[in-house]
């Protein structure tokens, strides 16, 4: 907040009223300099008396003419507005447009400095400060540093090299540049150089350009009015080229969606005229387009996603880093990546499309594989395709990226599961079907050749046909085996293949589902439930495709059949049609057993998984023959139901045994009768022999049939178990702001939240959190501390009011994103199995020193400098190897590895000693973060900057530990009965 000051007197050279401006196009232009200064004159400032003066930056129009004016600040009284801002590329001039009726003046900057010589320099560096600050924090989101920045610490110099980011945590410092370069948000634009001082609130932040040595001040030691103000025109420029930067930047953004929109409006057109053209030219294809992208990595990765079934989408202002670019590049398009690692001879084995970098130079290549698993590189800037063999694979980084391609953002049915599995398989889907085709021809000719050995070449004794005719039989068994295995090969390909892509895509949409939706489910339940997305993938692959290509081709032999005996072949059709119709519905039976089978068995997992859970509660409590009790129960009831199933599919395996040999009990009785008939034409025995063996392959092969079609009857429950995981909707990032590089202010403004069918829990919610400032909020036993927790992380959304990080509403920004600036510590987070190392870092990519350093926070570095494997301690799930504070302390480290920019801890020292509570509780006063922690124990708080107070969901107090102990209250009593309890 600017504070107040005396006023003294000014001699402007003129004053003038100005018109409204509400910023233009280039037609207006013209109307609006009348009132409007240019700030090119390095000597002049400008400042408003009374109303305001807007900042615009006209864009560079072509063939010379002035652009579009974009608003950059605005500048109330005693905010002056130095010129001299030389103008970035694709900006023609910085105008200075007074609004409607100001009063404004024009002076030298000497005048200016001899204007304000008689007041406290001190208070004149607050007002030029206060001015950066309210500017700063009122600019568009800009992307952050990307990294760990280096602190700008007061008193401090640092040492920075070329690429490293530096920012302030909060408040704001000034910054004196004795060696380097340094880029103001990261914008080439906007460089500090060597010698020059500036200042740099929590709202921005500086790459290091060159290798820099910065000297960093607080702003009391900046009380020279000279020094403090040309630093103030310093930083006002480096604001005001950024911010025009930032412009450009959204533009680019905007151009590259457009870009995106036409590039994919123009396939979609090429695609429908490419299959008119087929009509008459079968070997048509669809003409190469431009692929629209901001660079080598980004056309590189499109040629990965073509492959995969991904579209990358444009990225406005991406980072330079590689990896930094394919993250960014992946949660833009909303896709998951993952980094894997290139060892051995892997370019001959088919590991999918992937994006690969030069060792080199960090040149960009995809990575495609050609049939037999062999693997072509394709340079995007080149545009050449090389095969990648060992000398090749030599010269990359050991390193490459694949992607996941998720399911579309729409509720997910059989068939659309169906055509993500089979998504890219197509190479193998052909020859499944050629060898299919070339099994069933096969198959015809046993018949065909068997009725002709024994009706014409063992009667004659023909020992050189019989000979042959042996030898074609054997060639065709051995084919046909040849051909069976080859078909099998490919059917595990396009099995392991759609395996690979709808589970990545159940967990990307498990993962990306709204944390309300797990309100309902138990883990076991929801195991089970995903788990039958696997088995109905099984389901609809290889048995489904063995199946019905196996039984269609089978249905040839009908021709073998009505060429051998027509009457005969009726019969056989009739037999086949029964067939058909007692096994549909014995599986109808079955259908309805499983409906109630799948229930029992979800309820039996989830019970067991809860019990093993609870095993220690369960023998504290000497609750275990109750426990067993319930599991027995339960179990029971599935086994009963089991039992009938499975009584139930014995019996159908003894009908269909003894049915197939009643057809061919019928078969021989018809025929028996047809010769026995007066004057009725028989059959050979040669015929008889390959009719035979004809109606053998085909009852098989129906009944193949048969058993796919009922087994996709049998699809239906289990895909009902797993349609909640499916239909519903996960959290998106389409049409959110990106949050950027948050610095921690939280605002709750009037919050009330309802659950459904259920009680108001929080009425009218408001307080504030300054950055890098220390909350606690506390309460008795049901008071919404927990609830409010959830709204703050973005798990439910307030039913009224808002919840702003940095005045961004929650529900306008990615909240995921978001999150990745959090640390997080809830009641009762379970440790991973695997050692403290990996339990501390996760999934951060932070070092060992990284886990040093927040176990050190956590006040447990030396319990684990004491363990005889330190960081690598094993720790299993529910392990007692570690004790309640130090597993909670493990959690805090966890939080704090990250260097989060807002902590929330709820209820994440109730189990520490007084000693551990002391060494974390000194680590949250010195932490640079907005911490906000819910506790019960108010003496862990007493050093908080401001406690909040919840009774029945409205906040009644707010203040500090000793105003609040001072006051008659909530927060009073609650001290004075935990001083009782102790």
């Amino acid at each position: 907040m600017i504070r107040p000051r005396r006023k003294i007197a000014r001699n402007p050279s003129r004053k003038r009223e100005a018109a409204q401006v509400d910023g233009a196009g280039p037609q207006e232009l013209q109307r609006l300099t009348r009132n409007a200064i240019a700030l090119d004159d390095a000597d002049q400032v400008i400042e408003a008396e009374e109303g305001f003066i807007d900042v615009f930056a006209v864009a560079s129009g072509e063939f010379g003419a002035p652009g579009a004016l974009h608003h950059l600040l605005r500048a109330g009284p005693e905010q002056p507005l130095p010129g001299g801002v030389t103008p970035p590329a694709g900006v023609e001039r910085f105008l200075a447009v007074p609004g409607p009726g100001a009063l404004w003046s024009a002076c030298s900057r000497k005048d200016w400095l001899e204007a304000h010589q008689d007041e406290d320099a001190e208070d004149v560096s607050d007002e030029l400060t206060d001015a950066l600050w309210e500017w700063a924090a009122e600019a568009p989101a800009v992307p952050g540093p990307g990294q760990d920045p280096l602190a700008l610490e007061p008193e401090e110099t640092l040492l920075a090299t070329q690429g490293a980011a530096c920012a302030c945590d909060y408040g704001m410092v000034a910054i004196r540049l004795k060696a380097g370069r340094l880029a103001y948000q990261g914008r080439e634009a906007a460089v500090l150089e060597s010698g020059e001082l500036a200042f740099v609130s929590r709202h921005g932040w500086c790459r290091v350009v060159e290798d820099a040595e910065i000297e960093v001040q607080a702003l009391s030691d900046c009380e020279n009015l000279a020094a403090g103000f040309a630093a103030y025109c310093v930083s006002l420029r480096l604001m005001l080229r950024a911010g025009s930067a930032a412009l450009d930047a959204d533009e680019q953004a905007g151009s590259a969606r457009l870009r995106a929109r036409v590039h994919g409006i123009e396939r979609g057109l090429d695609a429908g005229l490419l299959q008119m053209q087929k009509l008459l030219d079968p070997d048509a294809t669809a003409p190469e387009r431009e692929l629209p992208g901001t660079g080598a990595i980004h056309a590189a990765a499109r040629r990965v996603g073509e492959r995969a079934g991904i579209e990358f989408r444009e990225l406005g202002e991406a980072p330079a880093e590689p990896a930094a670019y394919v993250s960014a590049l992946a949660d833009a398009s909303g896709v998951r990546s993952r980094a894997v690692t290139l060892s051995g001879e892997w370019w001959k084995r088919d590991a999918g499309p992937l994006l690969a970098f030069r060792a080199e130079d960090d040149g960009p290549l995809a990575l495609l594989p050609e049939r037999g698993g062999r693997y072509v590189a394709h340079d995007p800037v080149t545009g050449a395709e090389s095969r990648v063999d060992a000398a090749l694979a030599a010269g990359l980084k050991p390193y490459a990226y694949t992607f996941y391609r998720p399911f579309p953002h729409q509720p997910i049915g059989v068939l659309d599961l169906v055509r993500h599995g089979l998504r890219g398989q197509g190479r193998e889907l052909g020859p499944i079907v050629a060898f299919a085709a070339l099994i069933a021809l096969l198959g015809l000719l046993v018949p065909i050749v068997t009725a002709e050995l024994v009706d014409q070449v063992i009667p004659s004794a023909q020992t050189s046909v019989l000979m042959q005719l042996g030898l074609v039989l054997l060639a065709a068994a051995l084919v046909h085996s040849l051909f069976s295995l080859a078909r099998g090969l490919f059917l595990l390909r396009v099995q392991d293949g759609m395996e690979q892509s709808i589970q990545a895509a159940v967990w990307d949409r498990v993962l990306a589902l709204p944390i309300d939706f797990f309100r309902d489910y138990a883990v076991g339940d929801l195991a089970m439930r995903v788990n039958a997305v696997n088995v109905v993938n099984r389901m609809l692959s290889v048995g489904t495709l063995t199946g019905l290509l196996g039984g269609s081709f089978a249905l040839l032999n009908l021709v073998v059949l009505f060429r051998f005996s027509a009457p005969l072949a009726l019969l056989v059709l009739a037999l086949v049609v029964g067939a058909a119709v007692a096994l549909y519905v014995a599986f109808k039976v079955t259908l309805k057993r499983l409906d109630a089978l799948i229930p029992s068995q979800r309820r039996v997992m989830a019970l067991v998984f809860q019990l093993v859970q609870g095993v220690a509660k369960l023998r504290t409590t000497a609750s275990e023959a109750r426990a067993f009790g319930l599991w027995a129960e339960e179990f029971a009831r599935f086994r009963a139901v089991r039992f009938l199933i499975l009584k139930l599919q014995a019996q159908q395996q003894v009908f269909f045994a003894g049915y197939h040999q009643l057809a061919m009990l019928v078969v021989f009785v018809t025929m028996a009768a047809l010769l026995a008939r007066p004057g009725g034409s028989g059959m050979s025995a040669g015929e008889f022999v390959g009719f035979f063996a004809a109606f053998t392959a085909l009852l098989i092969g129906v009944m193949g049939i048969c058993e796919t079609a009922v087994g996709l009857l049998i699809v239906t429950p289990l895909f009902k178990m797993a349609a909640p995981l499916l239909q519903a909707l996960p959290e998106t990032a389409e049409g959110k702001t990106a949050p950027g590089r948050i610095a921690g202010a939280i605002e709750v403004s009037q919050v009330g939240f309802t659950y459904p069918d259920g009680d108001e829990v929080l009425d009218d919610v408001s307080f504030s959190v300054p950055a890098g400032s220390f909350t606690a909020i506390v309460g008795p036993s049901g008071s919404g501390k927990s609830t409010l927790l959830r709204l703050l992380l973005g798990f439910d959304a307030p039913g009224s009011g808002a919840i702003l990080y940095d005045d961004k509403n929650l529900q306008d920004i990615d909240q995921r994103a978001l999150r990745r600036q959090f640390g997080v510590v809830l009641q009762g987070s379970p440790l991973m199995a695997g050692d403290i190392f990996s339990n501390i870092v996760g999934v951060s990519g932070g070092t060992i020193d990284d886990a040093w350093e927040a176990a050190r926070l956590a006040g447990l570095e030396e319990d684990i400098q004491a363990m005889p494997m330190g960081m690598h301690t094993a720790i299993g799930e529910g392990t007692s190897t570690l004790s309640g504070g130090q597993r909670q302390r493990i959690l805090i480290a966890r939080a704090l590895v990250g260097r989060p920019r807002v902590l929330f801890l709820d209820e994440a020292t109730s189990a520490l000693d007084n000693r551990s509570q002391a060494l974390v509780s000194d680590s949250l006063l010195r932490m640079k973060a907005t911490r906000i922690v819910i506790a019960h124990r108010l003496s862990t708080i007493a050093q908080a900057d401001q406690i909040v107070v919840l009774e029945e969901g409205r906040v009644v107090q707010c203040g500090t530990y000793a105003e609040l102990i001072r006051e008659k209250g909530l927060f009073a009593d609650l001290a004075q009965r935990q001083s009782l309890d102790e």
